[in-house]
Formats: structure tokens, sequence, C-alpha cells
């Protein structure tokens, strides 16, 4: 069963020994912090991965996806004459200021991001299709939301949010918190990576494709 702030709040209440009004405002709010930083930290493990399409305007350069994402992890372009999708290449606002800024009108093939707009390069002359795979900005902890951290993770919560109140409070049991907080957090971080599959370079897996073919 996923957690609600309620129950953070009550689990700190405990380790900090402080039931009041005042103490549950701050712990609701140290929470929240707590859970944004670690959502941000470990997005791509704990975020379903958001896919949609948005059509490309002849003559329009900056595109934005229906929802704020956190990490753009791909672009792909499909022309109106084709049947499959390219991945487009990411470059700086820099480089394509530097290198791109006068080209005509075209199929893009580059993208840059910059507050949440994807500018796309060479500025699109057709009605193509772009596909973005991205994952999305997790919102802010609160009332009967789910929690999207795993049940076995909560001491990340706890340990952060008491740390964070204990900060507050001026107690020195705080430093012992923030190691607390730090190493299950590494644990946390450690497991989530360990549990998706290992894929090895295609560097390694091309490698007797590349030779076969030096040999040809």
């Amino acid at each position: 069963m996923s957690r609600v702030l309620a129950d953070y709040v009550t689990k700190v209440q405990n380790e900090v020994d402080d039931t009041s009004s005042g103490a549950q405002s701050i712990i609701e709010n140290n929470i929240k912090a707590i859970y944004q930083e670690v959502m941000i930290e470990m997005g791509k493990d704990l975020i379903v991965t958001t896919v949609e399409t948005e059509p490309t305007v002849s003559g329009t350069q900056a595109y934005t996806t229906d929802t704020d994402f956190q990490e753009m992890l791909s672009v792909h372009y499909k022309s109106p004459s084709a049947s499959d999708y390219v991945r487009m290449i990411p470059i700086s606002e820099e480089e394509y200021n530097e290198l791109h800024v006068n080209l005509d009108n075209d199929s893009p093939v580059r993208y840059f991001i910059k507050a949440q707009n994807v500018y796309l390069s060479p500025t699109p002359n057709e009605a193509g299709t772009l596909r973005f795979n991205y994952i999305p900005i997790q919102a802010e902890l609160t009332g009967s939301q789910a929690s999207a951290i795993p049940d076995r993770y909560d001491d990340v919560i706890v340990m952060g949010a008491t740390y964070r109140y204990q900060a507050w409070d001026k107690d020195p049991s705080a430093i012992e918190y923030k190691r607390l907080y730090d190493e299950a957090k590494r644990k946390m971080k450690l497991t989530l990576a360990t549990a998706s599959e290992q894929i090895k370079p295609a560097f390694f897996r091309d490698r007797r494709t590349v030779r076969l073919a030096e040999l040809r």
C-alpha cells in the first residue's frame, strides 16, 4: 500500500517525539522538501516515462510537452512522407547559435531545450510529427496523493525529514540523522540501479560485427 503524507508525518512525529500542531506544519514541509529531492535524484527509476506526439508546423521552431518535464530522454521526428521516427541529436543553445542559427527551414535533425521549450534545428518546413520521451515533474506530496516511493524506502523520507526538523530545532542529533538519511538514500540508489537490467554498451555488443566487416 502506497504511503500518503499523513503516514510520513506520523513516523516523523514519533521520531522527534513531538505531536504538537506547530511541529506538524514544519514536519509536513520537511517531508515535502525531502520527497521532491528524492524524486529529482531518482526520478528515472521511480516515475513512469511519458511518451507523447506533437505535430510540427512549418516555420515554427519551439514546441512544448503537455506536462512539464524533469528530464527529456529523447526526441524523435517523422516527416510526412516517412513511416519511421528518426532520433534527433541534442545540442546546446550555444552550439545552435554558433553553427545552426542561419540554416534554412528543412526537416529538423537536432534540438535544444530552454525553459521547458524544445527548439528544433533546422526549423521545420513541413507538417511532420515529434515524439517526446520524458520523465514528467512529480507533483508535490499533498493530502491523499499516493507517494511514488515504495514503502520499503520509508527510512529515506523519515530520516531526511527528521534531520531537517532537528536542524531547525537546533538539536545536535541533526548531524546523526543527516548521516542516516544519506546512507538510506545511498542504499536506495544502489537497489534501484541493480534492479534494472544492465545492458552492455553497443561498442562491446557490436565488436564482433565490426571485426567481421574489417576482415571482408
